[in-house]
């Protein structure tokens, strides 16, 4: 019984390590999937809640705390994106009557520009963002080196666990 419990938290802890390593060899996979949970989720949900609040008051709200009480939301603080910085909201006067962006990975505020991820159109690109870059020699020996010793490891893994069935076949004989 210890055996098993031993292979399957050396099974748990491979599989821990192997993310481990996996972002610190591509972060920008990383950073990639964060740009898309602001670009397709956050930012599309604050907008469709923007043109509710708008539909309802016939104004945009002043703040996103506003926004998040007329959304049933807490109203304690303003949204965060994935990298803990508050979504900076203002409203203009020119169509559609507010901007809404987050500041990106470096956490300055660059009014949209930068490595800010906006609503409207832009270019998420390797030179600005560091994300679908080809990847570089180190890149892929490190990523095949972590191939490597996860195979190896679950070969082992995988021979223990056969140990352990025979002698489980074993003592029930």
């Amino acid at each position: 019984m210890r055996r098993i419990f031993w292979i399957a938290s050396s099974l748990c802890l491979a599989c821990r390590l192997c993310l481990a390593v996996a972002e610190l060899v591509w972060p920008s996979v990383i950073v990639c999937h964060k740009i898309d949970a602001v670009l397709k989720g956050q930012l599309p949900s604050m907008v469709k809640a923007l043109h509710a609040y708008h539909a309802d008051h016939g104004t945009f709200p002043s703040d996103l705390i506003r926004l998040r009480a007329h959304a049933g939301m807490p109203a304690r603080e303003v949204p965060h994106d994935p990298w803990q910085h508050p979504y900076i909201y203002r409203k203009i006067e020119s169509p559609p009557g507010y901007v809404i962006y987050s500041v990106g990975r470096n956490g300055s505020d660059e009014s949209g520009g930068g490595d800010d991820i906006t609503t409207w159109e832009k270019d998420y690109s390797c030179a600005t963002y560091g994300i679908r870059c080809p990847p570089t020699t180190r890149a892929l020996v490190q990523g095949a080196v972590l191939i490597l010793l996860a195979s190896s490891f679950l070969v082992a893994l995988s021979s223990a666990f056969v140990d352990v069935s025979q002698m489980v076949l074993w003592r029930r004989n």
